[in-house]
């Protein structure tokens, strides 16, 4: 039996004939509320912003794309992230739809983050975005619209954000706190490294040739934009958070059912797999448990090499290698799966110069590697996969 307040059909139509009067109310004064940013007196922007993009090195004007507005989301992605802030994530998954509406409006819509473009290219490829996304790496542009700040403004405890003066350092132990150990795991890196960037959307107008600044929000200013937010607040139990609950659309669900479904994309496709794995050359890995003698299968990224194919244990830079390595380590004979071919190989690790060569090679194509590799002091071991008949 429900806890909720119960009643009659005419009971609810007529509590809802009253919330009704609210919420016309509450449209007038949005209606207001838009024009009051219309309103805003705009000002001219001076420096000389340097982005860079898939098209090369960009101007702020050239963000416009020939336009004559330009709505700028500034996503949570710092240059020392591993991911995108899941937040930021969820509140993107609304744009792809958006930008040509937007387009056809006379309006741009861009992303702008302070990761270099690689490892933002990476990420987008991951998430299935179409979206324009642009670094403003080693650029002053997030930190003149104050949505990164400098590390002596942080250890000062008086950070310029929405448009007031904050400290956002924890206490002792703050990082303990299951909220905050989960927030920090999900980008890889610590609460300061995290917090110095912010979230937030500004918006600029161009006019024979001079942008102007006409608006900026953050925090709770950008709930308007979270589209999952506005459907929440018409579900019977709202927004009913009581924990860090977003994920990014790729990680709901157990490991082994994310497992399954990249399985199974993998072999209707011919090995063609989109979200986290697109753009990447993919295997799947048979294993069998060193202990348990459970036979299992893992989607792993492979580099070619002579006919033969190298593995990468990077486990996410985690701390400790994959299972799969230990047990390729114990049984080296099994197969894999490529395209629609399925190979006998014998595993082996590399010797250390063959790993140096390899793991550079594959670093290059894919930075987020290379990145994993600097946040951690173990050695990612490298596999090298011969097919039986070569061995």
């Amino acid at each position: 039996m429900t806890d909720h307040k119960t009643g009659t059909r005419e009971e609810w139509l007529a509590a809802r004939l009253e919330l009704l009067k609210a919420e016309k109310a509450l449209t007038r004064r949005s209606d207001k509320v838009a024009q009051m940013r219309q309103d805003l007196p705009w000002y001219r922007i001076e420096k000389e912003y340097r982005f860079e993009t898939e098209e090369g090195t960009a101007t702020l004007a050239d963000l416009f794309r020939g336009r004559s507005q330009l709505l700028i989301y500034h996503f949570m992605f710092g240059p020392d992230y591993t991911a995108g802030c899941p937040n930021c994530s969820a509140i993107a998954d609304g744009f792809n739809g958006s930008v040509i509406h937007l387009a056809n409006h006379d309006v741009t819509l861009c992303v702008v983050s302070r990761a270099p473009l690689a490892k933002l290219q990476a990420y987008k490829r991951r998430m299935g975005w179409s979206f324009p996304w642009a670094s403003s790496f080693e650029s002053d542009f997030n930190f003149d619209f104050h949505v990164s700040h400098t590390e002596e403004e942080w250890r000062s405890g008086a950070v310029d954000y929405n448009f007031r003066v904050v400290d956002f350092r924890l206490p002792e132990g703050g990082e303990q706190d299951p909220f905050v150990a989960t927030i920090m795991s999900s980008v890889g890196t610590d609460w300061p490294t995290y917090r110095r960037e912010g979230p937030g959307m500004s918006a600029f107008a161009l006019e024979e040739g001079v942008v102007y600044h006409t608006y900026s929000t953050y925090e709770r200013g950008v709930d308007a934009i979270w589209g999952m937010y506005a459907w929440l607040d018409r579900a019977p139990l709202g927004r009913n958070e009581t924990d860090f609950w977003v994920r990014r659309h790729d990680e709901y669900g157990t490991p082994a059912e994310y497992n399954a479904q990249i399985i199974g994309e993998f072999r209707a496709n011919a090995g063609r797999v989109g979200g986290l794995w697109d753009g990447y050359p993919l295997l799947l890995l048979h294993h069998t448990g060193a202990k348990s003698g459970v036979s299992r299968v893992n989607p792993v990224a492979y580099l070619g090499d002579a006919g033969r194919y190298v593995i990468f244990a990077a486990n996410g830079g985690a701390s400790s290698s994959p299972g799969w390595y230990h047990n390729l380590k114990a049984q080296p004979h099994t197969r894999i799966e490529v395209g629609n071919e399925t190979i006998d190989v014998v595993a082996r690790e590399a010797t250390s110069e063959e790993r140096e060569r390899l793991f550079a090679i594959h670093a290059a194509r894919f930075p987020e590697l290379a990145d994993a590799a600097r946040k951690t002091r173990r050695v990612f071991p490298v596999l090298v996969l011969t097919p039986s008949g070569n061995a």
